[in-house]
């Protein structure tokens, strides 16, 4: 949008440009995602972070020494402070986020598929 000089709808996004014209500075310390609606991922330089509505379990993965996340972190003393961490940026994203109603389906509702 910002090579066309458009502004994001609501203010939500950030220009590429820099990067893609390799000005350098300052982009983001962690990214987060969603799946299935319930689930989120923190992920930071080093650690993936995830929480998913209703699971007890959080899960936190060393991604420089365990790369296939075969090894859950959640329970390590010594990565306490990394889960309590990854748990706060999570929640002030959380915070930030204005809810959505939910895009109806096509055709209606109750519309059979044929």
């Amino acid at each position: 949008l910002d090579y066309a000089g458009a502004k994001p709808a609501g203010g939500m996004g950030r220009s590429l440009r820099p990067l893609l014209e390799q000005r350098g500075g300052p982009w983001r310390d962690f990214l987060v995602s969603e799946f299935q609606h319930t689930g989120r991922i923190v992920r930071t330089a080093q650690y993936k972070y995830v929480q998913v509505a209703g699971d007890p379990v959080e899960q936190l993965f060393d991604l420089r020494a365990d790369p296939w996340e075969m090894r859950n972190l959640n329970d390590d003393p010594t990565r306490a402070s990394t889960m309590a961490d990854h748990r706060k940026l999570l929640a002030g994203w959380n915070a930030k986020m204005a809810a959505v109603e939910p895009t109806p389906p096509v055709g209606g509702k109750g519309r059979a598929r044929g």
